[in-house]
């Protein structure tokens, strides 16, 4: 179970919308979490920690200094991933049609 504190007008509108859907704030609440969680996690942990694809963490900064090879095996760089992109792709970054 989780208790925050919101500000009154936001609580205002969460009762208004909750009573007016006939479902619980909570739900609203997880709602927005699924939403935005995501881009909270690159926000708060880039700058202190890497964000793994499987979810987990690995601290940045002294740590990784000292724990040489600590991605190996975790990362996938593909074999293609130097090699010039197609005239398409190239084209629609300036605009083109593909």
């Amino acid at each position: 179970m989780l208790t925050i504190q919101l500000p009154k007008d936001m609580e205002t509108r969460l009762n208004a919308l909750a009573a007016t859907t006939k479902r619980p704030e909570s739900f609203y609440v997880r709602e927005a979490l699924e939403r935005t969680l995501e881009d909270i996690e690159a926000a708060y942990l880039t700058d202190e920690q890497l964000l793994l694809t499987d979810g987990n963490t690995i601290p940045v900064g002294k740590t990784m200094k000292k724990r040489v090879g600590i991605l190996s095996g975790k990362l996938h760089v593909p074999d293609d991933f130097d090699d010039p992109l197609p005239d398409d792709v190239l084209r629609s970054f300036y605009g083109g049609n593909g």
